[in-house]
């Protein structure tokens, strides 16, 4: 069993685009979507830590993924934020979805692309 601070790296390098130290491809160019990070600036999110996002503090997980999409609930960078998070693949709520939610999404699509 890992332990949380092992976990917690784990996710920090899937995050960042490592897996077993080797880069993973994202399903979109990220790049395209980082050329215009205005939607950022309108994010609800913008002002509020990060912690409410990723679960980081105390707390059951679904508790943070509750709190986190109330945030997103009005926020009208959705639609991007959730495309650089699948882009992305990495953990917390982004685009008013939790980290499962996206794996989900992501299967979906690639089973649609034969």
């Amino acid at each position: 069993m890992a332990t949380a601070a092992q976990t917690r790296a784990y996710r920090a390098r899937k995050a960042a685009g490592l897996v077993n130290g080797r880069p993973k491809e994202p399903l979109v160019d990220v790049r395209a979507r980082e050329a215009d990070p205005s939607w950022r600036e309108e994010a609800a999110c913008r002002h509020v830590d990060s912690a409410v996002f990723f679960g980081c503090e105390g707390g059951s997980q679904n508790e943070h993924v509750r709190a986190a999409k109330r945030i997103c609930a009005g926020c009208p960078s959705v639609e991007p934020c959730l495309a650089f998070a699948l882009a992305l693949g990495g953990p917390g709520v982004w685009g008013w979805t939790s980290e499962g939610e996206r794996k989900r999404m992501r299967r979906a699509q690639r089973g649609a692309r034969g």
